[in-house]
């Protein structure tokens, strides 16, 4: 079986992504494809020419939404889905849209990372990671939009914000479609056409701004203006839909003006689909009328795709020249041009036209195509990308790091490091980088071991059908599978190309590694002779079998290697063959051809240690004289004699057994047999959850050398059984219990394996409030805007880890933001999840509340941004002092008018819990804790 492995590693706590992926992929260059058309006669006149648009359509449209936020994956690409056009060809494409999407919040330049759900500072608002792969893999464009949303126009700014999105999305998205999500369009900042020429500067070929010139103004263009070459660099105006255009007006115009030879492609984004930017019911309603005008339902004549794709069919077409040789009604269409290596979408869209009909057309060297013989139209595409090595990446952007002893510099560095794979060169550049002085890098980057990395182990190419086992690295202490299972081991049995992941946590260092496990097929047999035969000695039989594919293999145990065996043997026989494809997957077929008059000899199967008894079946019609046995595999027949022999083997597997008869007048006859005597099963088996409530599964993972395993029997310890390699049971009380499994293989051998399982009960508690009310996960807590809620749980000291919202460690919370809210509460191994749902009531202003606040939030949102002193129990003027945990004063004022906003010398105190001193006019002093949160 042939054998490859994808490795991802990451470290989630500084976002540590390591990667080892293969850097040389097949290539179909455009020189090496030929398309041939066949006439039904020979053509007096004929014409071939290039598709103005992919697919041969009308008109283009690419719509757009910017920024990263989620309203692309749950808001267009949801409806878009179920919206549809055609290839020409009878195939149905969906429409699909683009993101242009930055990495960081403004002002940070490095983290926290706006789009890792587990990062404590995400918002709902930007999609992740993973929703960008879903949408990539789709063919929705993923833009440059600069590191954040800073747009200032400094040459260093600039360049650095270009580049260092272009190396984090890289860093984060690397292992997807061998690392390809590498944009090559890029979207200017606020608009501003400043950005456009570092842009251009750092490799992008497309630009969308707000310049008024170009082959697309904010009305859409032709894309055969002939001023224009699209293998140059361009940019594009846009419109923004809705507030500045009828969005199925825009469309409209484009397809009105995409006549006489003109063929227009027009772009409008939007922000977000809202009320204020573009109301999600407008947005349905205008795609769908889109979708039934122009789409599959309609006219067909559009092409409704990403920027990217749209340009990258562009390119290529102003690339390309094509050649043609006529030789009877015969039509060779060869290729030639310089056609770029780093474009995302390979495809041409050719239209043959004669004045005789066309009776087929086909195309070799291409990586797929379709046609439509009746109008001549042929779309075919192919696979020209170059993947840049990630070493040399690594290296080179490090090199400049260490030149320009520049921070910028040494953070795009950093990321091409990270997905190097885990080595010598990946700890050599990391520690020329963290050698740097005065520089900073991300948590963990300076410490990378290979003993805090979780590693993946295990087949990663299987044949349909088959199982493997997965082995994550030892000693962790614990373990998280994509599929659920947190064990070290897993056994999977994959019927389609799947990644698995695993989470690993040594020493509060989280780290994951992603495997592929590829899914080929096997191979299909159609049909096949008759798998049991009577065979007559002396007469020949054909034993065969029949495929639809040419290019399948086949191997018979004779070793024979074609599709049909001729036979004719002396005694009975099991014959089979091995049908074999380009994946080394085989489908066997088997056959027994039966000879009546046979000589042979029958045994029994045994266990290691019992007594084998071999029996002389013969009916061969020559006299025999006498019968001798081979025992040892030696070839001489000298280890007994007669037609019952009694053997004992000295040790289990297959014995080589041969029987040999001497004939009257000095014949003789030979039989060999394998022989297997049953080694005893080696007993091991993994189980999965050991918390209640809630069911334990137990998986087989016993071994035998000799035959297979076809029983098992489980004794839970509590008087529970079952049957079967794969079972689940439910305990209904924890504690410790004996399990006991007998296995047993189809030779009769068995052996059994106790071992003690202990179930734990998972922590059964309630979320409370302030007052010690339940807060049910059905109801909602509805609080004054300005303020917040105080929750916790009951005993919550009596458990080893109290979680919020799978950020916050601490038996209390204080929740700010409307929503769902979770607790996890862990004892041992075994946790419990609570909800809890929170919404504001009443409108802005400072706090209602007569008291002393405990937290604020200074984050400039304009709710509890200030520290205010509310109590009526203190009298004004009054005199503060703040300090930090350490007993440091970070604050002090007199004459306190609730104005501080959580600074220090005007700047930001960290996040974090302090304590105030207040002495009020009276000489009374009030003292407690002040929580920021930000």
């Amino acid at each position: 079986m042939p054998y490859t492995k994808n490795f991802i590693f990451f470290l989630t706590t500084g976002l540590l992504f390591l990667l080892s992926v293969p850097v040389v992929f097949a290539q179909q260059n455009i020189n090496q494809i030929t398309v041939t058309v066949t006439f039904d006669s020979q053509p007096e006149t004929y014409s071939v020419k290039k598709a103005p648009l992919k697919y041969n359509k009308a008109f283009a449209f690419s719509f757009q939404v910017d920024d990263g936020t989620m309203d692309i994956y749950s808001k267009v690409f949801s409806i878009f889905n179920d919206l549809k056009y055609t290839d020409g060809c009878g195939n149905d494409k969906v429409f699909t849209a683009s993101s242009s999407v930055f990495c960081f919040l403004q002002p940070s330049e490095n983290g926290p990372d706006m789009h890792d759900p587990l990062d404590p500072s995400y918002s709902t608002d930007y999609v992740t990671w993973e929703n960008i792969r879903d949408l990539y893999d789709r063919d929705y464009g993923i833009y440059n939009q600069g590191v954040n949303d800073n747009d200032e126009t400094t040459s260093g700014f600039m360049n650095y914000s270009v580049k260092r999105n272009r190396s984090f999305v890289r860093r984060r998205m690397f292992g997807t479609n061998e690392a390809r999500l590498v944009s090559g369009v890029f979207v200017t900042p606020s608009q501003k056409f400043e950005w456009t020429q570092p842009a251009w500067d750092n490799g992008y070929k497309l630009v969308m701004n707000k310049q008024d010139s170009g082959p697309i103004g904010d009305q859409g263009g032709d894309v055969n203006n002939i001023a224009f070459n699209w293998t140059e660099q361009q940019y594009i105006k846009r419109q923004q839909a809705h507030t500045a255009v009828s969005v199925l007006d825009y469309v409209s115009a484009l397809s009105d003006k995409s006549v006489d030879g003109a063929n227009y492609w027009g772009a409008l984004f939007t922000r977000n689909i809202s009320d204020d930017q573009y109301p999600q019911d407008n947005f349905n309603s205008d795609f769908s009328n889109i979708a039934s005008i122009y789409g599959k339902t309609g006219l067909d004549n559009v092409l409704l795709a990403s920027d990217e794709e749209i340009y990258n069919y562009l390119n290529i077409r102003d690339a390309v020249t094509l050649n043609e040789s006529l030789n009877g009604n015969i039509l060779t269409i060869t290729f030639e041009g310089e056609v770029p290596n780093n474009l995302r979408y390979y495809a041409m869209s050719l239209l043959v036209e004669s004045d005789t009909t066309i009776s087929s057309i086909a195309v070799t060297g291409s990586g797929g195509f379709s046609r439509n013989i009746s109008n001549g139209l042929i779309n075919f595409k192919w696979d020209d990308q170059v993947v840049p090595d990630a070493v040399e990446l690594a290296e080179t952007y490090t090199a400049t790091a260490e030149q320009s002893q520049s921070q910028w510099d040494a953070w795009i560095a950093m990321d091409y490091v990270y997905t190097l794979p885990l080595g010598p060169k990946k700890v050599e550049l990391s520690n020329r980088l963290c050698d740097l002085d005065g520089l900073n890098f991300d948590e963990g980057f300076c410490d990378i071991t290979i003993d805090t990395i979780v590693q993946i182990s295990g087949d990663s190419v299987l044949c349909f059908g088959d199982t493997t086992v997965l082995t994550a690295t030892a000693g962790m202490d614990y373990y998280l599978w994509s599929d659920g299972q947190a064990t070290q081991i897993i056994k999977i049995n994959p019927t389609e190309t799947t990644d698995y992941w695993v989470q690993g946590n040594l020493g509060g260092n989280l780290s994951r590694d992603t495997v592929t496990i590829v899914v080929n097929p096997i191979p299909n047999i159609v049909s096949h002779s008759n798998p049991y035969i009577t065979h007559t000695q002396g007469i020949n039989d054909t034993l065969w079998v029949s495929t639809e594919d040419p290019s399948l293999l086949y191997l018979w145990n004779t070793g024979g290697e074609d599709s049909t065996l001729i036979v004719n043997p002396g005694y009975s026989t099991d014959y089979y063959v091995d049908v074999i494809n380009e994946f080394e997957c085989n489908t066997r077929q088997n056959f027994h051809v039966n000879v009546d008059n046979t000589f042979d000899f029958k045994y029994d199967s045994v266990c290691f240690g019992d007594t084998t008894h071999l029996i002389n079946t013969s009916t061969y019609p020559d006299s025999v004289i006498i019968v001798s046995w081979d025992l040892d595999s030696d070839g001489v027949f000298d280890d007994a004699q007669g037609d019952t022999v009694n053997q004992r083997f000295v040790e289990s597997g297959n014995h080589l057994v041969g029987m040999r008869a001497t004939l009257f007048e000095g014949g003789f006859e030979v039989v060999f047999q394998v022989v297997p005597v049953g080694d005893f099963p080696e007993v091991d088996f993994l189980t999965e959850n050991t918390c209640l409530p809630g069911s334990t599964t137990f998986d087989d993972m016993s071994t035998v050398v000799v035959g297979d395993n076809v029983e098992w029997n489980w004794d839970f310890g509590d008087n529970g059984t079952s049957t079967g390699s794969y079972v689940t049971h439910t305990y209904f009380t924890p504690g410790t219990y004996d399990v006991k499994l007998v296995v047993s293989s189809d030779l009769g051998c068995k052996d059994s394996l106790v071992r003690p399982l202990q179930i734990f009960q998972a922590p059964e508690f309630d979320i409370v409030n302030s007052e010690g009310t339940v807060l049910n996960e059905w109801d909602t807590t509805r609080i004054d805007k300005n303020d917040s809620l105080y929750v916790t749980i009951e005993n919550a000291n009596s458990y080893d880890s109290v979680i919020w919202n799978n950020s916050v460690r601490d038996i209390e919370y204080y929740v700010t933001q409307e929503g769902k809210f979770s607790v996890d509460a862990y004892d041992g191994i075994c946790s419990t999840t609570r909800l809890g749902n929170m919404i504001f009531i009443g409108g802005g202003g400072e706090p209602t509340t007569n008291a002393i606040m405990n937290l604020f939030t200074p984050n400039a949102d304009g709710f509890n941004d200030n520290w205010v002193v509310n109590d009526p129990n203190i009298t004004f003027p009054i005199s503060v002092s703040i300090y930090n945990r350490y007993g440091n004063l970070v604050y002090a004022a007199d004459g306190y008018d609730n104005n501080w906003q959580g600074t220090q010398n005007d700047v930001d105190l960290p996040q974090a819990t302090y304590y105030y001193v207040i002495t009020d006019a009276t000489g009374k002093i009030f003292k407690g804790p002040i929580t920021i949160l930000r």
